[in-house]
């Protein structure tokens, strides 16, 4: 059988890319029920000359928003204008994690932060792991 990465691997969008402005912002708990590893890929445009981002990782065993707590040693830490048009990567080992996972992004001062989290779950039990959206394309 042709490897198709589709097949095991689940694309979510942890933060949508956009102007982040002084806030912090958390996405929704994402299912991380029957996969292995998440790969959290922080996208970071344009940081204004007095503005910082830090991401985090929560989990939580339940999709309520109070029971999310920080995931140690997930953090891609504080980054300013001298760190930005980057790509950071991190992974997760799921099976030692709680269900649900989210995206945490503090944003400082009311200048701009041009950013976006895409998480990609690796390793699905049960194939072909269920898209959001569908591939726009398969060459």
């Amino acid at each position: 059988m042709k490897y198709v990465g589709s097949m095991f691997a689940k694309t979510v969008t942890g933060i949508s890319a956009a102007s982040l402005t002084g806030t912090v912002t958390s996405t929704t708990g994402i299912d991380c029920k029957g996969f292995d590893e998440a790969l959290i890929i922080w996208n970071i445009g344009t940081i204004a000359a007095t503005a910082d981002q830090t991401v985090n990782i929560q989990e939580a065993g339940t999709n309520a928003a109070a029971s999310f707590a920080n995931v140690t040693g997930a953090c891609f830490g504080e980054h300013l204008a001298a760190t930005d048009l980057e790509t950071y990567v991190g992974t997760i080992n799921l099976r030692k994690r709680k269900r649900y996972i989210r995206v945490r992004s503090v944003t400082s001062a009311a200048t701009a932060v041009v950013a976006g989290v895409n998480v990609v779950l690796l390793g699905a039990a049960s194939m072909p792991a269920t898209q959001e959206n569908t591939n726009a394309f398969r060459v």
